[in-house]
């Protein structure tokens, strides 16, 4: 595993470096401390450093491993670490960055085939995620995992999955979301159905796209279970359901990026928040991480 072009230290995993030094098909690890005044519970301005801090616990397990081989002692499953695989850190934007830094990013990184990892800050991250891949690749379809819907989630021509919706929606977003065909799985759902059956359904929709965008919304998880968030998510998902589904489904995606949003760690003195976010990376950014996995 690399970070920049160089040959990652085990204690080290983002490496901070210069725009300049990209390297085509590596992953960049950008901050977005963004805090909105909407925010009941405020701090999510912390929930980029907080992110790495667990990014770094999280991959520095895999990168240690001497034979670059990973086994999971439940299942037998060994998953390879890919040689080619490069993870650089870009540091933080401005926390009075806009949906317009988002996108011009998004276009310096998609000019170097470079994928962003983008750390929140606020839960409009991700829409304007959102909105820049819909700008700027037609192709790339979108994963939300959110209890939320916004209008601009939403958005005609893309190809978009919601999992994990909980509570009132805008009429507004749930039309745009209906009008336009796009696939919506509530928390209430997967509870009754089983992180299979809600796999089965997210593989299907995978498996028609070319490219995939995932957010991850740490607020889709149960505040019992992740307290670190500025809303409170009641009825909401274990972060085993999520990993699971994700764990199904995650190798068989082209990794167009990701972001993670809503971290509030303040509130979460244990650091499962962070942790579930870092947890969630490593899952979605499989196709690039690993070279094989073996049954």
């Amino acid at each position: 595993m690399n970070t920049s072009s160089k040959k990652i230290e085990t204690s080290k995993v983002l490496v901070p470096i210069n725009t300049s030094e990209l390297t085509s098909g590596a992953v960049s690890v950008i901050g977005a401390p963004l805090v909105t005044k909407l925010e009941h519970r405020q701090s999510t301005s912390l929930g980029p450093n907080a992110i790495r801090r667990a990014i770094e616990e999280v991959f520095a397990l895999f990168s240690s491993s001497s034979n670059k081989t990973i086994e999971d002692l439940d299942t037998g499953t060994k998953r390879v670490l890919n040689p080619e695989f490069c993870m650089n850190d870009l540091g933080d934007l401005p926390s009075s960055l806009d949906k317009k830094s988002i996108v011009e990013l998004f276009a310096l990184l998609s000019e170097k085939n470079v994928a962003p990892v983008i750390l929140g800050g606020a839960r409009e991250i991700g829409s304007w995620c959102s909105e820049a891949v819909s700008e700027l690749d037609q192709d790339c379809a979108i994963v939300h995992i959110t209890p939320s819907i916004s209008a601009s989630d939403s958005l005609a021509g893309t190809a978009t999955f919601f999992i994990g919706v909980n509570g009132l929606i805008p009429a507004k977003a749930w039309r745009q979301t209906k009008n336009h065909n796009h696939t919506c799985v509530s928390a209430d759902q997967i509870h009754e159905m089983g992180t299979t059956g809600t796999s089965e359904l997210l593989l299907a929709f995978l498996k028609e796209q070319k490219r995939v965008f995932w957010h991850i919304d740490v607020s889709a998880v149960d505040t019992g279970h992740a307290a670190g968030t500025p809303t409170i998510n009641i009825g909401g998902l274990d972060p085993e359901q999520i990993l699971d589904i994700l764990d199904q489904v995650s190798v068989h995606t082209r990794f167009a990026g990701c972001a993670l949003t809503n971290v509030a760690p303040v509130f979460d003195k244990r650091g499962l928040s962070e942790y579930f976010a870092a947890e969630a990376l490593s899952r979605v950014i499989a196709p690039v991480l690993w070279d094989r996995v073996e049954p």
